[in-house]
């Protein structure tokens, strides 16, 4: 016998006990079609239906109504609800309450029988699991920066460089703090580990160096930021040091890299699930940079993506502004009207310049060209030109999209050009469109 505990409320007790047939698993739907004139069939599809688990109980009441008035407000719900049978207190259903509660009672003794809808038909885990990218945040953390690859120190130098960075913002004074460290190919003398050149341990040679320090207030004292270095104890051939590590504590411990180094995390995380039905994880991700795109892939290659691919590795791209535009509802301000510069100043005329004049009417979000000719009937007709405004940024040099619609109508076999460009000191810059019509 068992208690339950449904949307949060524990029900049962000494005199009210519940039994549930929970079954191996949901009713199984098969869906089947034959193949071509072959025996049998070919499995479609496969999935598990919703299933009703029945809690029989068993109770002691001096009234029926008034157990049935207790009872009532525990098990309704307009939704699904956590259910827990407390027989197995590690797993919970989501369920709601269908149809009718059986009750039988004879004298103080009562029985019935209440069914739970599970539309999922699954039970999951009470407990949760969580899995990260962080594979040494259970070590001891190195307070040193930079430590995952070796280091080189030159030839015949005092080897102040290469250092590495030492996190003090943890220690306070009179903390215990242990080292160590690898070093690689001394020749004819010694080393020793110095912070900002100050030497802080013992001499040693080849192998890996371990030792502890009091964090003094002449180390706390110390101008930042604090480098870590191996240094010789006199003027030698190159050598190398790796492995370096600094913690709080009496005991060195196994290399680690500090959580401020990539090496801290890792691109693979490790999802267990020791359920026998597949579990969406709940991701969350800590962006400690200007990041904008998040994409996570599972081992069968599925792929969820947060943000624009076109923005990884802090890449920013800045939101386009409208600069320039001119609705032709009415006369434009800010234009000059037939002054600008074209491509073809002398289309098919020699020597003859083509003439811009002429107004443009405006009407309807429509600018329309005058059509009157000239004298000389050469090509003519009316030009607008105007200075690019510059953006919020100051600019206006960056790339651009240029938009205009052109509508051509005409009753007569005539001929006639259009051109949008570009000028800059009154020289043509660049050719947008250019487009003869012939109609």
């Amino acid at each position: 016998m068992a208690n339950l505990i449904f949307g949060g409320h524990k029900i049962g007790s000494s005199s009210l006990q519940f039994s549930a047939a929970r079954g191996v698993f949901s009713e199984v739907e098969n869906t089947t079609q034959p193949v071509g004139a072959g025996d049998g069939e070919m499995l479609v599809r496969s999935h598990l239906k919703s299933r009703i688990i029945p809690v029989t109980y068993d109770f002691v009441a001096l009234s029926r109504r008034e157990f049935e008035r207790q009872l009532a407000p525990l098990l309704y719900s307009s939704d699904v609800q956590k259910l827990i049978i407390d027989d197995r207190p590690d797993e919970f259903w989501y369920a709601k309450v269908d149809g009718k509660i059986d009750m039988d009672r004879a004298y103080f003794l009562g029985t019935g029988t209440i069914n739970f809808l599970v539309p999922d038909g699954i039970a999951h885990s009470v407990a949760t699991q969580t899995a990260d990218n962080m594979p040494y945040k259970d070590v001891p953390v190195n307070l040193l920066k930079g430590s995952g690859e070796p280091q080189t120190v030159a030839a015949q130098v005092w080897g102040d460089d290469p250092h590495l960075s030492l996190d003090t913002s943890s220690l306070k004074i009179g903390d215990t703090v242990s080292f160590q460290v690898k070093v690689d190919g001394v020749k004819d003398t010694n080393v020793f580990v110095g912070l900002n050149s100050q030497k802080i341990s013992p001499l040693f040679s080849n192998g890996m160096e371990t030792f502890a320090i009091t964090w003094t207030k002449e180390l706390f004292d110390l101008p930042l930021p604090i480098e870590f270095s191996v240094k010789p104890a006199a003027l030698t051939d190159e050598y190398t040091w790796s492995q370096a590590k600094a913690a709080i504590g009496t005991t060195a411990s196994p290399w680690s890299p500090n959580p401020a180094d990539p090496e801290y995390y890792t691109d693979t995380i490790t999802v267990p699930n020791a359920g026998t039905y597949p579990s969406e994880p709940v991701i969350t991700a800590t962006v400690n940079g200007d990041d904008g795109v998040l994409t996570a892939i599972n081992d069968q290659g599925s792929v969820l993506q947060f943000g624009s691919p076109d923005e990884t590795d802090g890449f920013v791209k800045q939101k386009s502004e409208r600069v320039y535009h001119l609705d032709f509802n009415q006369t434009p301000t800010g234009v000059t009207l037939n002054n600008g510069v074209t491509a073809f100043p002398y289309y098919e005329h020699g020597n003859d310049a083509n003439v811009q004049s002429g107004p443009f009417g405006y009407k309807d979000g429509i600018a329309y060209p005058s059509t009157e000719r000239t004298a000389a009937n050469h090509w003519n007709g009316p030009s607008m030109s105007g200075t690019i405004p510059k953006n919020s940024n100051g600019s206006n040099t960056a790339n651009f999209q240029f938009v205009n619609r052109v509508n051509v109508g005409t009753n007569a076999a005539e001929v006639g050009r259009f051109e949008f460009n570009l000028t800059y000191q009154g020289r043509l810059s660049l050719l947008l469109r250019c487009l003869m019509i012939v109609l």
